[in-house]
C-alpha cells in the first residue's frame, strides 16, 4: 500500500520534518537496514584485524591497500550512473501509473447516453459496466500479483460474479488462439452498445453511439498501453551497471575508509574514531537512491510503495455501478439557492478557526501588481508619444516601400524625389547633417569607383541656404566640383556596379550648377518650420548637385532608417 505522509507537510516547521524518520513502514530504515548491519559487521571485522591480529608489517601492508582503495573510490561516478538511472525509472514509473484504465470515465458514457428506466435499459448498462469491470480485472491480473493472487483462473471471476459461465467457455476456447482476451469483454461492451442504439435507447441527436464506441476504444488503448509498459521493461543493462556501481562502491569504502594508526600522519587520518560516519551517510545516500529505484521499476508488487490495485479494483467497481443503476437519471430538485437574488455572491464563510488564519491575497495577482510606475506622466524622449504625434501632424512619416533593396539604386534615388521629406524638419535635419558629413569627407581622385547624382527635395533647401548668403570658397572644394561638373555630364556613362553587386540599369540624371558651401541645420529647421504655416508659391528653383560614392548614400539612409524607424 502506498504509504501517504504529505499531510505531515501542510504546515513547514523544524519539528515535522524530523518527524518523518520516525516512520518505518515504507522507510529509508526499512529498504537498507540488513544491507547497513551487513556493512557495519564487515567494517568492524576487519578493523579489529588491523587493530589486534596483523603483525607491524602485516600492519603497513594493510595501511598501503587501504590507501589505494581510498584514493580510488571515485563518488562521483556513482552519483551520476545512480542519478540517471533512479530519473528515468521516476520518469517510467510515473507514465505506467497515468496510462492506467479507469471504468468510472465508461460508467459516465454510458450513464449520460444510454436512457431509460426499464428493466431492458438497465441490464444493457449493468451489462455493459460489468464487461469493463471485467476486462479491467483481466488486464490487472496479467501485472499485479496481488491480483493474480485474488483472482488465479477464470472461475474465480464466475465466483465474484464477473464473468457468466457461457462466457467463461468462450475465453477459455480463444485462450488457445491468442495469448490475451482481456480485450474480449471491450468488444462484447461494443456490441451491446450497437444493441441500444437499434433498439433506440441512445440519444442520436447528439452522437451518443459514436461517444460510447469512441470511449470503449479508448479505455482499449489504455488497457493495452498499461500491459505494454509492463512487458517492455526497462534494460537490464543498465539496472546491472548502476547495482554494480554502487556496490562496488561501498565494498571500496570497507577498506578505503578505515581509520589507520594517527601516529604514521597519513593524509585525513589524524585522528583515530573508530566509527565509519561519514561512509555511513554514503552508504545511505547511495543505497536507498538503489532501493527506491528497485521499488518502482514494478509498482505492481507487494513492496509498501506499490499501487494498490485490489483497493483501486474495489472502488471503480462499486462506483461504476452506482453510475449505471441507483444514481442514474436523477438529481435533486431545482430550488432557488440562497445566491439566487444577488448578482455578485459574498465570500464563502469561514469558521472562527478558518477566520482566525485566514489571509486575503488577489487570486489572480500579477508577478508585478504594486511596483512604483510613473502613472503615464513622462515619457521618454526618444520613441515618446508627443514625439509621434508631432511627426504625424500634417503627414504621415515616409517610409521605404518593401521593394527597395540595397542595391537598387534606381528604386532608392525615385523614392528620395516623390517622398516630402523637405516638410519634416527633424528628417530633413537629419538628412542634411549626413549629407554634411559626406560633403567634408569628398577628396578628389583619379577615378571614382562608382558615382551618382542625387536630385529631389533637398536641393530646395539647399538653394534657399545658398542664395541668402556665400562663403568664401575653398580651393580644395574648387577641385571637387570640377570633379563634380565632369562626372555628371550626362551624355558620360556611369561606372559598373560595385563588385559583388548585381548589375542594375543606370538611369541619366540632369546635370545641376553646385553652390558653394553648405546649410547650417539650425537654419534649415527654422526655414523648413515657416514652410508649413504658408503655402511656398515660388517656382521650383534651380538645384544644386552633390556627386558622392555610392556607399555613403547607402550608409545615410540605413542609418536614418535606423534611427526613426522608417
Amino acid at each position: 500500500m502506498t504509504v501517504s505522509y504529505t499531510k505531515d507537510f501542510s504546515e513547514q516547521s523544524y519539528f515535522r520534518i524530523w518527524k518523518l524518520f520516525r516512520r518505518y513502514r515504507g522507510s529509508l530504515i526499512k529498504a537498507t537496514l540488513k544491507d547497513y548491519l551487513l556493512y557495519l559487521t564487515l567494517y568492524f571485522f576487519l578493523s579489529s584485524i588491523y587493530r589486534f591480529a596483523l603483525t607491524h608489517e602485516q600492519k603497513r601492508t594493510f595501511e598501503s591497500i587501504s590507501l589505494y582503495f581510498s584514493y580510488n573510490a571515485n563518488s562521483t561516478i556513482v552519483i551520476f550512473v545512480l542519478g540517471f538511472y533512479v530519473s528515468i525509472v521516476y520518469t517510467r514509473w510515473w507514465s505506467w501509473y497515468q496510462s492506467m484504465p479507469w471504468p468510472q470515465q465508461v460508467g459516465l458514457m454510458i450513464n449520460g447516453n444510454i436512457q431509460g428506466e426499464d428493466d431492458r435499459s438497465r441490464l444493457i448498462r449493468k451489462t455493459m459496466i460489468r464487461y469493463v469491470n471485467l476486462a479491467y480485472v483481466m488486464t490487472m491480473s496479467r501485472l499485479s500479483s496481488r491480483v493474480k493472487t485474488r483472482f488465479p483462473t477464470l472461475q474465480h471471476l464466475v465466483t465474484a460474479g464477473l464473468l457468466q459461465k457461457e462466457e467463461m467457455a468462450i475465453l477459455e476456447d480463444l485462450e488457445g488462439k491468442t495469448p490475451a482476451t482481456y480485450w474480449v469483454p471491450i468488444i462484447w461492451c461494443t456490441a451491446v452498445a450497437t444493441l441500444a442504439f437499434n433498439e433506440k435507447r441512445i440519444i442520436s441527436a447528439a452522437n451518443g453511439h459514436q461517444l460510447v464506441i469512441s470511449q470503449l476504444e479508448d479505455y482499449r488503448a489504455h488497457c493495452c498501453k498499461v500491459i505494454q509498459w509492463g512487458w517492455i521493461n526497462f534494460p537490464l543493462m543498465y539496472t546491472q551497471v548502476a547495482t554494480l556501481a554502487v556496490y562496488t562502491y561501498i565494498l571500496a569504502s570497507v577498506l578505503g575508509n578505515q581509520w589507520l594508526d594517527p601516529a604514521l600522519k597519513y593524509p585525513n587520518h589524524r585522528v583515530d574514531m573508530y566509527f565509519p560516519f561519514h561512509s555511513s551517510l554514503m552508504f545511505f545516500i547511495f543505497m536507498g537512491l538503489l532501493r527506491a529505484a528497485f521499488a518502482m521499476i514494478n509498482p505492481f508488487g507487494e513492496d509498501d510503495e506499490d499501487f494498490e490495485i485490489n483497493n483501486i479494483i474495489d472502488h471503480n467497481f462499486q462506483s461504476s455501478y452506482l453510475m449505471v443503476g441507483e444514481v442514474h437519471d436523477q438529481h435533486p430538485e431545482l430550488v432557488q439557492d440562497f445566491y439566487w437574488n444577488r448578482r455578485i455572491p459574498p465570500s464563502l464563510p469561514h469558521t472562527a478557526e478558518s477566520e482566525a488564519i485566514h489571509e486575503y491575497t488577489a487570486p489572480e495577482k500579477g508577478s508585478i501588481e504594486g511596483v512604483g510606475m510613473n502613472n503615464g506622466k513622462e515619457f521618454s524622449a526618444r520613441g515618446s508619444v508627443l514625439k509621434r504625434m508631432r511627426f504625424s501632424k500634417k503627414e504621415e512619416i515616409p517610409r521605404f516601400p518593401a521593394n527597395i533593396s540595397g542595391t537598387n539604386d534606381t528604386s532608392i534615388l525615385s523614392f528620395l524625389k516623390t517622398t516630402s521629406f523637405s516638410r519634416n524638419p527633424s528628417i530633413l535635419a537629419r538628412r542634411n547633417q549626413n549629407l554634411n558629413q559626406i560633403h567634408k569627407t569628398m577628396l578628389p581622385v583619379k577615378e571614382p569607383t562608382n558615382t551618382l547624382t542625387l536630385a529631389g527635395n533637398y536641393q530646395k533647401s539647399f538653394h534657399s541656404r545658398s542664395s541668402k548668403s556665400k562663403p568664401e570658397p575653398n580651393p580644395q572644394d574648387n577641385a571637387s566640383r570640377k570633379r563634380t561638373d565632369e562626372y555628371a555630364d550626362p551624355g558620360r556613362q556611369l561606372p559598373a556596379s560595385l563588385p559583388g553587386t548585381p548589375s542594375i540599369a543606370r538611369p541619366e540624371f540632369r546635370a545641376y550648377k553646385s553652390e558653394e558651401g553648405a546649410p547650417d541645420i539650425a537654419e534649415v529647421e527654422e526655414e523648413n518650420q515657416e514652410e508649413e504655416t504658408q503655402e511656398d508659391k515660388n517656382p521650383e528653383p534651380d538645384a544644386i548637385s552633390i556627386v558622392f560614392d555610392e556607399r555613403f548614400l547607402r550608409a545615410a539612409i540605413k542609418e536614418d532608417v535606423n534611427q526613426h524607424n522608417i
